[in-house]
C-alpha cells in the first residue's frame, strides 16, 4: 500500500484518525505501507503524512503500524508538528496508544520558523 503526492490543509497529508467522543475500544491498524511525498500546506499544521488525535474521553483507543516506511513528508507551512507524523492526546485520553513497530523515517522535514519534530511530534496535552 503506498500513499503518495497527498497534500492536506492542515491535518495528515495522507491520512488523519481521530478518535473523540465517549468512544472506546477501537482500533487501527496498517501494515507493510508507504507513506511518501505527502504534505501539509498550512501554517500550524500536524503531520505532514499521518496525524493521529485522541480527544476527549477516548478510551482504549489504538493505532499500529508495522513495518511502515514514511520517506519525504513535509511541513510547509511554519509552526508546523511532525514532518511525517503527530500524535496528540488531550488530558482526558486514557489506555490509548500508538505503536510503530519496525518503521523506516527517511528525510522528513518540517523546515518551517517554529516548526518541531523533522519525523515524529507527539503532544500529551497538559504536560
Amino acid at each position: 500500500n503506498t500513499a503518495s503526492g497527498g497534500a492536506a490543509g492542515a491535518l495528515g497529508g495522507a491520512v488523519s484518525v481521530f478518535f473523540f467522543g465517549s468512544i472506546s475500544e477501537s482500533s487501527t491498524s496498517l501494515a507493510n505501507s508507504k507513506f511518501e511525498g505527502n504534505n501539509i500546506q498550512s501554517s500550524n499544521g500536524y503531520g505532514g503524512a499521518l496525524s493521529v488525535v485522541f480527544l476527549s474521553a477516548a478510551q482504549s483507543c489504538n493505532v499500529d503500524l508495522t513495518n511502515c516506511t514514511f520517506a519525504t513528508n513535509t511541513l510547509l507551512g511554519s509552526g508546523g508538528f511532525g514532518g511525517a507524523a503527530t500524535v496528540y492526546y488531550s488530558t482526558a485520553a486514557s489506555d490509548s496508544h500508538v505503536v510503530l513497530e519496525h518503521c523506516n523515517f527517511l528525510k522528513n522535514a518540517a523546515p518551517g520558523n517554529n516548526s518541531n519534530g523533522g519525523a515524529v511530534f507527539v503532544n500529551v496535552a497538559g504536560l
